[in-house]
């Protein structure tokens, strides 16, 4: 029954809020937050857990003054603008870190295999559901995924987990897995996630083939995925350089945010944040305020002003919106999260420069979208950095 739901947990942990009809969600409440207050109230009745929990004690304090500085920000804020009902389950969320943080690396420590298992599955069905139910049906004769910036992140992401995490797994099976998470974010038509997915296919190149010490694997490896990666290229080249061009032409470098160019917009989104935490430094706006702070910069911004409702910056998010108190928390999150990788990966026989790419990654996932402050893969992989971190120490 215990592995039943280990099992289920991390497949709704792999789903996340990312289905179109948001799945398993309700009122801002999601299945998985009830399924992790239950397996945190019975982790907390058993003394063997206490040594891990207590590993944890500095997110336990860090996140809790994150939640009291968002708290305040968003109240103090009331006076100019507004607090929803779906910004307190937000802040709700903050606290709710940590305890995801200590349920997912004791269920990992416990059925390892389970957790991953579930957790892939969770995603590459999330990816799926993006690709039947599409944003756009027709891009140069095929179909955009669903919220395409999000799925590609999430896609690409977990494929570069799942080159470390299952390092010493079935090369067959963890090639098809990668090959189909690659393969759903090629279809985002993003390019933050075209870069990332290269990212991945040279890390887990570099570890099955200069890592790895079975050389039955190397050779299967390079037999289903390398050939047939090469072949693909090499057969339908004129196609693929066609869809760069193409997306390069569209993204109008000469262009003023005003009139298209999204790499202005983003810039536009980043230095409007930094406005608006200049007039606001203490306390910020307060969450899902951005959006109107925004729109009163327009004038300052001029032609870099591009209408969105978030920075599309989980790091600017949180010091535009909070303030930088938070900021700096949050700062110091990533900060250790980059040292358990290192550390992890050099446990794991993996060199540091994987090591770099992995923190990249992820940084890049920070500062492309505002989800990663909220999205489970992140505190998912952190979990799982950080208890093979402890593991290489002998510290649980």
């Amino acid at each position: 029954m215990k592995k039943v739901f280990i099992f289920i947990y991390f497949v709704l942990l792999g789903i996340g809020r990312n289905t179109p009809d948001q799945m398993f969600v309700y009122s801002g409440v999601g299945l998985i937050d009830i399924f992790t207050l239950i397996a945190f109230i019975y982790i907390l009745q058993k003394r063997d857990h206490s040594v891990l929990i207590a590993k944890y004690r500095y997110e336990l304090i860090a996140f809790t003054f994150f939640f009291v500085f968002a708290s305040f920000s968003a109240f103090v804020n009331t006076f100019k603008y507004t607090l929803l009902l779906s910004d307190l389950f937000e802040l709700f969320r903050y606290i709710l870190i940590p305890v995801y943080l200590i349920v997912i690396s004791i269920f990992f420590i416990r059925e390892r295999n389970l957790t991953l298992l579930g957790f892939f599955l969770g995603v590459a069905y999330t990816g799926l559901i993006a690709y039947l139910n599409p944003r756009n049906l027709d891009i140069l004769g095929t179909v955009q995924l669903f919220n395409p910036n999000v799925i590609g992140t999430i896609m690409v992401v977990s494929a570069v987990m799942a080159t470390v995490f299952l390092k010493n797994s079935s090369i067959i099976l963890k090639s098809f897995l990668i090959a189909t998470l690659l393969f759903l974010s090629f279809y985002t038509f993003s390019k933050s996630s075209w870069l990332i997915a290269i990212l991945v296919l040279y890390s887990f190149f570099v570890i099955e083939i200069f890592y790895s010490k079975n050389i039955r694997d190397k050779v299967t490896f390079s037999l289903i995925f390398v050939v047939p990666i090469f072949s693909i290229i090499a057969l339908n080249f004129d196609l693929i350089y066609m869809l760069f061009y193409t997306k390069y032409l569209t993204t109008d470098f000469g262009l003023t945010a005003a009139e298209g160019n999204s790499f202005q917009a983003r810039w536009g989104l980043i230095y409007s944040s930094i406005i608006i935490w200049t007039e606001n430094p203490i306390f910020g706006v307060g969450i899902s305020n951005w959006e109107q702070a925004h729109i009163e910069n327009q004038m300052n911004l001029g032609s870099m002003f591009y209408l969105d409702d978030n920075p599309n910056s989980a790091f600017f998010y949180v010091l535009s919106c909070m303030g930088i108190i938070p900021f700096l928390i949050f700062l110091y999150v990533f900060f250790q999260f980059s040292l358990y990788v290192i550390t992890a990966l050099h446990g794991l026989g993996i060199g540091y420069h994987i090591s770099i790419i992995v923190i990249m990654v992820f940084f890049l996932t920070g500062n492309i979208q505002v989800e990663m402050l909220k999205a489970y893969y992140f505190w998912f992989a952190y979990a799982l950095f950080k208890t093979e971190a402890l593991k290489l120490k002998s510290l649980y």
